[in-house]
């Protein structure tokens, strides 16, 4: 879950696609390499989402872009294929943060073709909190609650007299 600006926003991520498959054993970039990436961006993804949600509280949708990893593992190039937004000003906020990302440059010499899918819900509201329990009430005289009548310290017993007891 992420917050910003004190709204609760949940972004799930399914899985990507690769357009271009590497062409030997250990070209290219690892999918994990890839989602580390986006994932160390999520900032940039959360504040499209900001501005989607600024302009209409009910945003939600999906935005799958299509991007080029470039041999220096800069984004070259990069499109929206899916928007399911109202406003689709999230897709080219989305590709403007892109441009400032970089992979790890590809092995293999080549550029990679990526498809990501980015979908953003709002998340649930956080559940109440529990009622506070009553307090008993205090004591008069304490401090938390004013005395009716002034406080008198209560009279000690009187010393019991010894008695005389007689034998006889």
């Amino acid at each position: 879950m992420f917050r910003r600006c004190g709204l609760p926003l949940l972004a799930l991520v399914t899985p990507l696609t690769l357009a271009a498959a590497p062409k030997g054993k250990g070209d290219g970039l690892t999918q994990k390499e890839i989602v580390d990436v986006i994932q160390s961006h999520s900032d940039d993804a959360r504040a499209c989402y900001q501005e989607a949600v600024d302009k209409d509280s009910t945003a939600e949708g999906k935005v799958k872009i299509r991007f080029l990893i470039g041999l220096k593992g800069k984004v070259e190039a990069s499109e929206v294929e899916q928007n399911t937004f109202k406003d689709k000003a999230i897709g080219k906020c989305l590709r403007n943060k892109m441009k400032a990302w970089t992979f790890p440059k590809p092995r293999g010499g080549q550029q990679i073709s990526i498809a990501y899918p980015f979908e953003f819900k709002k998340a649930p509201p956080p559940p109440p909190a529990p009622p506070a329990p009553e307090a008993a009430p205090a004591a008069p005289g304490t401090p938390d609650t004013p005395a009716t009548a002034p406080a008198t310290p209560p009279t000690p017993p009187a010393p019991e007299s010894p008695q005389s007891q007689s034998d006889g």
